[in-house]
């Protein structure tokens, strides 16, 4: 799907691409393509699913695109009310029960949640372009029962944990500094939100102590500057110690 610049409504029917779904031509921006009239009709075709179905084409590159291509339910053949999905979901309701209870498949449900997912971020990520960070930010994160049933700390079962262990290895490891690498990447959207403040005051990162947090901040050049000139700080709080309000980790949970 195509989401360059902004989210979609699957509630707004396409009447007009957008933007030049060629990332290689200078249309694929939607602020110039909104500037210029850079497309033409480009006649109609039919399918069983949507019909009649308009068509454009780009006056600069030549790429085709249709209303399908700009919409949610690209490349779909089968309708599914994404509001009652959505609430479906915010229900806690699982795929395989929303599948039953609709009529369609598993993997139908799992790739209309992905696309719905894909337009949340997207929702965001627009919202927060220019959102000023004023506030201290408390980060943790969340381990899995399917990650943490094989740290073994039940000698009773510790023989099996390990033996199930290695066969998963032999699937599948994950990447080197992987939790490194993820949080990294959520500090450098963080320190960029900071940066909107329209005066840099101190900032404030709680944490546990987990030293993948103190390892991913130190490997940003933008949090060593902000930490030589005394703007930002990293203070970390024991998991150990209860989560009451008086706790900087509160918000987490």
């Amino acid at each position: 799907m195509l989401h360059h610049g902004g989210p979609l409504s699957a509630g707004r029917p396409v009447r007009r691409p957008e933007f030049c779904p060629n990332p290689d031509c200078p249309y694929h921006n939607r602020k110039l393509a909104r500037t210029s009239p850079w497309y033409y009709h480009y006649g109609f075709f039919s399918s069983l699913a949507r019909g009649r179905t308009r068509r454009f084409r780009c006056k600069h590159c030549g790429t085709t695109s249709s209303t399908q291509t700009f919409s949610i339910n690209y490349w779909t053949h089968l309708p599914i009310n994404l509001r009652d999905l959505d609430g479906r979901l915010n229900s806690c309701a699982g795929y395989r029960q929303i599948a039953r209870a609709l009529g369609v498949s598993y993997p139908v449900i799992k790739n209309r949640t992905l696309r719905l997912s894909r337009n949340y971020l997207n929702l965001f990520d627009t919202s927060l372009v220019n959102f000023p960070l004023e506030e201290d930010i408390a980060f943790d994160g969340i381990e899995s029962y399917l990650r943490s049933q094989y740290i073994p700390d039940n000698f009773n079962i510790a023989d099996v944990q390990k033996k199930n262990r290695t066969v998963l290895d032999t699937i599948w490891r994950p990447e080197p500094r992987s939790l490194v690498t993820s949080c990294r990447t959520v500090f450098r959207d963080v320190l960029s939100l900071y940066m909107n403040r329209p005066e840099l005051s101190p900032f404030v990162i709680n944490t546990d102590e987990k030293t993948e947090y103190k390892t991913a901040l130190k490997d940003l050049p933008e949090w060593r500057h902000l930490n030589e000139l005394r703007l930002v700080e990293h203070r970390t709080v024991s998991s150990r110690l209860p989560r009451t309000r008086r706790n900087p980790l509160f918000p987490v949970n």
